[in-house]
């Protein structure tokens, strides 16, 4: 379900930047690896450890394309493991992010940036980091996992930016992320968050509405010089 709803994102966005630009720019770089692992503890268990060899095969790409006043970035590498010793695990690892952005006024832009992860790595929902400037796009996992029971998560924002002035700006912007268990029995955990937020030279405003389906509702109030900022 979740692929189809990120194919269809996919989709759409092709679409807007065709409208946008006929002659839009279109490069693939493919990518392809192979990679053996070695650990002493594949379970990252606290006691009885065990190690294993783990063979990743990974084929992949980037698809970009740019038009006159937006741009996309589609990247997926889907990859199969093999473990030496615990063959039960051997299973399909699918990373896939979606990056699209488009100017729709001078002042104005539109983004949106869509994170898909299917694996069975307690270390593998690492952060992912626009290599421009160094922005967080997609946090990934702080918490420690144990096991190999694979899981999947999406994490998928969209925003506008506006400039209306020398120093001031304005956004406003959604965030959805989920995570899901293969095991239908354990809990997954959604979370939405909705926010604006502006600022000048000597202001600034923000209000915002986090909910999560597990109740790690949050309050948080700003802390600039001028001004005030609070979610609920």
């Amino acid at each position: 379900m979740k692929i189809k709803l990120l194919g269809l994102v996919i989709i759409v966005a092709v679409f807007l930047i065709t409208i946008d630009a006929l002659a839009a720019q279109v490069n693939f770089t493919p990518r392809t690896s192979v990679r053996e692992t070695y650990t002493d503890n594949v379970f990252l268990s606290e006691e009885d450890t065990e190690d294993d060899y783990i063979t990743d095969i990974s084929v992949g790409g980037t698809l970009s394309a740019l038009g006159k006043t937006g741009g996309m970035d589609l990247s997926f590498d889907p990859s199969y493991v093999w473990y030496a010793d615990n063959t039960k695990d051997d299973t399909w690892r699918l990373p896939a992010t979606l990056n699209f952005w488009s100017n729709l006024s001078r002042r104005t832009t539109f983004r949106f940036f869509d994170r898909f992860l299917r694996t069975e790595d307690p270390e593998g929902d690492e952060p992912v980091i626009r290599d421009e400037d160094g922005q967080v796009l997609a946090p990934g996992e702080t918490s420690v996992r144990r096991g190999r029971d694979p899981y999947y998560t999406n994490y998928a924002t969209a925003r506008i930016d506006h400039q209306f002035g020398t120093d001031d700006s304005f956004y406003a912007q959604f965030l959805y992320s989920l995570r899901r268990e293969d095991d239908n029995d354990r809990e997954g955990n959604d979370s939405y968050l909705a926010d604006i937020f502006g600022q000048g030279a000597a202001y600034w405003y923000g209000l915002g509405l986090l909910w999560d389906r597990r109740g790690n509702d949050r309050y948080e109030c700003g802390s600039r010089s001028c001004g005030g900022g609070f979610f609920i």
